[in-house]
């Protein structure tokens, strides 16, 4: 891989990511994670889930995480109401793992049927 090409894994059994977060937050990909926005993630991830309701459940997991990636610090409105601050840490590190998360919701044989016609500037998913 290189900056231009990150390593594209794929996932074919998603389930709830737990396998993805493993491969994310693994050694090879530990540097990643970083707090400097300068370098783009060495990793990509596309998740493939055919069942719908847990591929529900990560879309929505990732709608989260893209919310956690565009809050924007503010402070306290009103004490009726509570607005929790979100570090610039934790800010970035949701944006780089937006960069590099994918998911779509099919079958693992209908994924490598399309991914064994594909050229291999083909093989990244677009985001």
């Amino acid at each position: 891989y290189s900056n231009s090409n990150p390593l594209v894994i794929y996932d074919l059994t998603a389930g709830l990511a737990r396998d993805t977060l493993i491969i994310l937050t693994s050694s090879f990909a530990a540097d990643a994670l970083s707090t400097s926005n300068s370098d783009p993630m060495p990793v990509k991830v596309h998740m493939v889930e055919r069942d719908p309701i847990v591929a529900a459940l990560v879309n929505d997991a990732m709608r989260r995480l893209k919310l956690l990636a565009t809050t924007i610090e503010r402070a306290e409105s009103n004490s009726a109401q509570t607005v929790e601050m979100i570090s610039d840490t934790e800010r970035t590190i949701a944006q780089k793992l937006l960069q590099c998360l994918t998911i779509e919701e099919s079958d693992a044989t209908t994924s490598l049927e399309r991914l064994s016609s594909m050229t291999a500037s083909q093989f990244a998913p677009s985001s």
